[in-house]
């Protein structure tokens, strides 16, 4: 059994009191974040990050996440996920697989598995390097955290948004374990400027329809649909209440109330444009 360091080490009455909270409510866990800099130029942060990324799996595991989430990391100078050309770097490659490998064999787990969120300059890319990078990896315990919107890094995949999101599933279905779905917008002016936050400019219709076409990875339905009033999602039409939470029966004024379907639990959407609502923010720890 993987054993914490003392970098991050709850309490197992903590990690207890926090779950029966969250099912009281009717939500799971969609991830718990590492966030830190797993491929640092310096070696004592570097093994400071891993050993974290490792405790991280290891909680994710413990309470039952759906994934366990960072970024490939920063080979180079500057932030932890910033740009530098030692992302790109003969043997860089290589060392992000090995980094993976060595922190799921660490912990093995059994309930959840490890991810990459991906990022416009540095490995995962693109839907193909994502598909690469989990050959090389080679571990059962590697899925796909998608985050589309991180890799729209210019013109060509924004004029092609639908077709890119469609691309994306199509390659990485059977691995995909949480999803991001976000706002972006394209500002005038040059150069190229692409943010991720500003009016509802991300296709939300495409990503929607392509999460309920895919049953094989969706969250677990409930025990009977006869326990949830609202209907079945197709690959082309999905439930009103997904559209607008105020039209689910169940829903009230509070989040926690939405119903338990295959969508939520482990896509987080999130739009900072007052007409549209927060469809459901999965906890993070």
């Amino acid at each position: 059994m993987y054993e914490e360091g003392p970098i991050r080490r709850i309490s197992a009455a903590l990690r207890r009191d926090y779950l029966r909270e969250a099912r009281s409510h009717d939500l799971s866990i969609g991830e718990v974040g590492v966030w830190r800099n797993v491929m640092s130029p310096d070696p004592t942060e570097r093994r400071q990050w891993v050993r974290y990324a490792k405790d991280q799996l290891a909680l994710a595991d413990d309470i039952g996440a759906r994934c366990c989430v960072n970024i490939s990391g920063n080979a180079g100078p500057g932030g932890w996920d910033q740009y530098s050309p030692e992302n790109y770097a003969d043997g860089t490659y290589e060392h992000i697989v090995e980094t993976t490998q060595d922190i799921i064999d660490a912990v093995d787990p059994r309930q959840t598995v490890y991810t990459i969120e991906c990022m416009p300059w540095m490995v995962p890319d693109s839907p193909h390097g994502y598909l690469q990078l989990i050959k090389e990896v080679d571990r059962t315990a590697f899925a796909t955290h998608l985050d589309y919107t991180n890799m729209i890094h210019g013109i060509d995949r924004w004029h092609a948004l639908p077709a890119f999101i469609d691309e994306c599933f199509d390659l990485l279905t059977a691995h995909i374990v949480s999803v991001h779905i976000k706002d972006i917008r394209l500002h005038s002016g040059l150069p190229t400027s692409i943010t991720e936050v500003g009016s509802p400019a991300a296709d939300r219709s495409t990503s929607m329809r392509c999460c309920a076409g895919s049953p094989s990875w969706t969250t677990p339905r409930p025990s009977s649909w006869s326990t949830c009033p609202i209907e079945r999602p197709t690959r082309k039409r999905w439930p009103s209440c997904w559209t607008s939470p105020a039209n689910c029966p169940r829903a009230s004024r509070t989040r926690t109330s939405l119903p338990t379907a295959p969508l939520y639990g482990w896509i987080i959407v999130r739009s900072v444009h007052p007409t549209v609502p927060f469809r459901y923010m999965s906890p993070s720890i």
